[in-house]
This record gives structure tokens, C-alpha cells and sequence, in this order.
């Protein structure tokens, strides 16, 4: 994920004081998220309610890894039994 609990632990939004529950876990411990650029509302939450040092990064490219062993040939018999089911009514 990119958060943890401490910025949505019960309290006031802003201007947070002892009594709120991030205030009194955090205490004077330095904290520091990192966070994924995509997401920058929840950065200014952990900044809002547990002072937060916010690092943002992007988040890296993915891409597609298939199928591998046995899959990608189930595969190739799926889709050889629906095209024949779909040839059943033409004769």
C-alpha cells in the first residue's frame, strides 16, 4: 500500500493536538512515507495528520508477462472449443 494507519487513526482532520490519536503515537518520532506520485491525496493526508516527510517517486512501467507452461496451451484449447461451439449452428 502507500499508507500506513497512523495518518487515519481517530482525531481531528487539522490543527491536531495531544488528545488526537496520531499526535500520541507519533510524539516527537520523525516519520517519512514514501509515496507514489499517482497518488498525492494521500501524501497530504500524511502530511495533515502525522507530519510527514513525503518522498514522491514514480511508479515503474509494467507490462504484460503472459502466460507460461501449461497455461498458454489451455489456453489455445479454450479458444479452439469456443470457436467450434460457435460453428455448431452453421451446420
Amino acid at each position: 500500500g502507500t499508507h500506513g494507519s497512523l495518518e487515519f487513526m481517530p482525531g481531528k482532520q487539522v490543527g491536531m493536538s495531544g488528545t488526537c490519536y496520531p499526535d500520541r503515537l507519533i510524539n516527537s518520532l520523525p516519520s517519512a512515507y514514501l509515496y507514489a506520485a499517482n497518488n498525492p491525496s494521500e501524501a497530504t493526508i500524511a502530511k495533515r495528520r502525522s507530519y510527514s516527510a513525503t518522498v514522491s517517486y514514480l511508479t515503474p512501467p509494467a507490462e504484460n508477462a503472459g502466460l507460461y507452461k501449461g497455461l498458454k496451451e489451455l489456453k489455445e484449447l479454450i479458444a479452439s472449443f469456443q470457436g467450434l461451439r460457435g460453428n455448431e449452428g452453421r451446420g
